[in-house]
């Protein structure tokens, strides 16, 4: 892999790209590509930058972006970096105070409609700049090389937003890192707020690289699978979500004459991973061209950049339930045995440890906390990730979050465990369930809360016996819940913690209808 330029900036990066004849391809939702190279990148960020001042941005000002994938948001991006500013995506909505608040934002730039609200609860020090007047400017001060190049929002599954400051030599070390081929071309569907780190890389290295919206996918996710065909691409990545929804949702006829064999690294990251999912995802397009070996479980955070390992193909261990349990590792075949699956090593520069409540790396196969440490890390020295995991061969085993734990009778058990068990139960919406652990009637409980296809007298009935015989849990509360009721970040995932809020204060609603527990087992 070559690395266009050693720049110590992103602005300088992107003027080296615009020497090349690579780019950017935008596909929308009728499948209509356009391209542009990122020399004509460059030239729209110039006039962008010159409005941007006209706007009284100043070096150092944080731009909020709340805007759709588009070219608009990289006229906003890149606009704000050549003005010496440091753009913060934000994903677009109507939840935009918060975020705007956690970046410190003295400008958004955003579609005027539906930011009204947002604008007075934040009170951003220049307002409101629309995509559209994003005009002719001057151009761009030259930008020192440890300022920095972007602000990242966690993703706020388990919390509030908060900001991670990128330097550009963070951002450059992470497209280093990454094992890019000379003939890749990268494609992805995930909001630009979470992956411009890939996007960057692909600029780094003189890759083409084409962006679909994430909604769009959501909507209709063959839309991703024809992209990767039409447009041969080889690196491609998504959650595990994602994956499973195109192997229940899309039908044959979807795809039909679709070629994947370009498709060398489908990586898989964004949440735990499920081995089922990938399994089911191989068989099901495998007469597409699809290698089992493509698919690359992964692993990354925020305060990495992106990425933090990469698997090459799919590597699962079954392990007893009681032992993951009580921290450790023992494996089993019997049923009701954990699968996990391995995300991977390290990327080149990024370093992994696991370790105990005493700071000292575990054992191979005992779970710990999860740190890490690297050129691409947005902190000095090592930093604990909050994932709980083990390593194993030197690969990495993600079990969960630990703000995620259900701790009941002193024994650990992840969510995502008790939702999964969900995926298959008839009138559950897939992927659509938070496992909530909180403390009721003085006791650590879990508590379900699940999106239905549609009413059913007993579907919390069945999901209260399907979570107990596969985790051994049995939940104290089940709600059934309406279509669209549960809080999600901008790439798509529960946000449990928020889920847990709205229902103690009784705003977690669907189309204005207050959820109602469907049964309540007082256990």
């Amino acid at each position: 892999m070559r690395i266009l330029t050693r720049t110590a900036t992103v602005p300088g990066l992107l003027a080296r790209a615009a020497e090349t004849d690579a780019g950017v391809r935008f596909v929308d939702r009728d499948e209509r590509a356009t391209f542009f190279r990122w020399a004509d990148v460059r030239a729209r960020a110039r006039r962008a930058a010159g409005a941007l001042a006209a706007a009284g941005v100043r070096p150092g000002d944080r731009v909020a972006i709340a805007l759709p994938t588009g070219p608009a948001f990289f006229d906003a991006f890149f606009g704000a970096q050549l003005a010496g500013a440091v753009p913060v995506p934000v994903p677009p909505g109507p939840d935009l105070a918060a975020p705007l608040r956690a970046a410190d934002a003295a400008l958004l730039v955003a579609s005027p409609r539906a930011t009204g609200p947002a604008l007075r609860r934040a009170h951003p020090r220049l307002g409101l700049i629309a995509a559209a007047d994003l005009a002719a400017g001057a151009a761009a001060p030259v930008v020192a090389a440890d300022a920095l190049a972007m602000v990242q929002l966690t993703a706020g599954t388990t919390a509030a937003p908060r900001p991670v400051a990128l330097t550009h030599g963070h951002v450059l070390a992470h497209a280093a890192a990454l094992d890019l081929r000379d003939d890749d071309a990268l494609l992805s569907a995930l909001p630009l707020d979470r992956t411009m780190g890939l996007v960057l890389a692909a600029m780094a290295c003189g890759l083409p690289c084409t962006l679909l919206a994430p909604e769009d996918v959501a909507a209709r996710p063959a839309l991703w699978l024809r992209a990767v065909g039409r447009h041969r691409a080889t690196v491609s990545l998504a959650p595990d979500a994602t994956y499973a929804r195109c192997a229940a949702r899309v039908a044959d006829a979807e795809v039909a004459g679709c070629d994947l064999s370009s498709w060398r690294l489908a990586a898989v990251a964004g949440a735990p991973v499920a081995g089922r999912t990938l399994r089911r995802f191989a068989s099901r397009f495998a007469h597409l061209g699809l290698r089992p070996e493509a698919l690359a479980p992964a692993y990354g955070l925020t305060e990495a950049t992106l990425a933090v390992t990469v698997a090459r193909g799919v590597r699962t261990l079954r392990l007893d339930r009681g032992v993951l349990a009580a921290g450790r590792t023992q494996p089993s075949d019997a049923p009701g045995a954990v699968e996990v699956v391995s995300v991977g090593r390290p990327v080149r520069g990024v370093a992994v440890e696991v370790r105990g409540p005493d700071g000292f790396p575990c054992r191979e196969g005992v779970v710990g906390h999860v740190w890490v440490r690297g050129a691409s890390v947005a902190a000095p020295g090592w930093i604990d990730t909050g994932d709980l995991g083990f390593l194993r061969g030197g690969e990495l085993y993600v079990t969960g979050r630990a703000r995620d734990a259900i701790i009941v009778r002193g024994r650990v058990h992840a969510s995502h465990d008790a939702e999964r068990a969900l995926d298959d139960v008839p009138g559950v919406r897939a992927g659509c369930v938070a496992a909530v652990g909180a403390v009721e009637d003085a006791a650590e409980r879990l508590l379900l809360f699940v999106e239905s296809r549609a009413p059913h007298p007993e579907l919390a009935t069945r999901c209260r016996a399907v979570v107990t015989a596969a985790t051994g849990l049995e939940p104290y509360l089940v709600f059934v819940l309406p279509p669209g009721t549960l809080p999600r970040t901008a790439a798509g995932h529960v946000r449990r913690a928020e889920t847990l809020r709205r229902w103690r204060a009784g705003t977690l609603v669907a189309s204005g209808a207050p959820a109602r527990a469907a049964i309540a087992t007082g256990r």
